[in-house]
């Protein structure tokens, strides 16, 4: 998380002093959001696997490794629906809080424009495009685990020379739900920061009044800062974040 740089509009020092962020405020907000989106995610997931075990079962009995090998999903493009609207909502609520931060510090500023929004923007593109990659390999990584399981419950193991039992692919495929959800988690909260992010960073570059920025963590369960990472800018080119203190 960040707050801007007002320069001579704010009467304290980044030196002496660290700026209120209203931790609260913010988290809540987006543990909202994330929470929605990760139980969408969860919920496209648990109804593709059971259609997938459907289409096996018939397969699973004539022992028809190929035709479990070749079973697909749709569930990658119903997953870039969820994700996509993650980044939408988080952008526009960074943009939101940032707007209001602006006219905090200086109540005196005139600003002539409200939240900004993804939509219609160059920036768009860059996230449909993100969007898919992700929501791909996510999907792709469900359907080859579960696949593999549904495989290993016809050949034999090397070791035990006897396929899984019945109550092995179940635990299995339990298992990889469970990891599946995770993930889910980890991709809604992930998306969700970057976009509220981008979307306060984009308010800023709205606005004259706004000549730096300067990054401040917010130690909870969301921080942890790699070096290098990317922020996407309003025109769809990405910029490195570079670590201060």
């Amino acid at each position: 998380m960040f707050d801007s740089v007002f320069s001579s509009l704010l009467t304290y020092s980044f030196e002496s002093d660290r700026p209120e962020i209203p931790v609260e405020r913010i988290t809540m907000a987006l543990d909202g959001i994330e929470e929605t989106i990760a139980n969408r995610q969860g919920q496209l997931i648990e109804n593709a696997t059971d259609d997938l075990i459907r289409r096996a079962t018939p397969l699973l009995a004539n022992g028809d490794i190929s035709g479990i090998a070749a079973l697909d999903s749709s569930i990658g493009i119903a997953l870039q629906q969820p994700i996509f609207e993650a980044w939408e909502r988080a952008y526009t609520l960074g943009s939101s809080h940032g707007l209001a931060e602006m006219v905090s510090a200086a109540p005196n500023l005139n600003i002539l424009f409200g939240p900004l929004t993804i939509r219609n923007t160059p920036a768009e593109q860059a996230v449909l495009a993100r969007t898919i990659e992700l929501a791909g390999n996510f999907s792709d990584d469900a359907i080859n685990r579960l696949k593999g399981d549904l495989v290993a419950s016809i050949i034999p193991d090397p070791e035990t020379c006897n396929p899984i039992s019945r109550r092995d692919l179940r635990n299995r495929i339990r298992t990889g739900l469970n990891v599946a959800e995770s993930r889910a988690e980890m991709i809604a909260r992930t998306e969700s920061t970057a976009a509220y992010n981008t979307g306060r960073i984009s308010t800023y570059n709205q606005s004259d009044a706004v000549e730096a920025v300067r990054f401040l963590a917010i130690t909870d369960s969301r921080t942890c800062f790699v070096a290098g990472t990317m922020i996407l800018m309003p025109d769809g080119s990405k910029k490195p974040i570079e670590r201060i203190g």
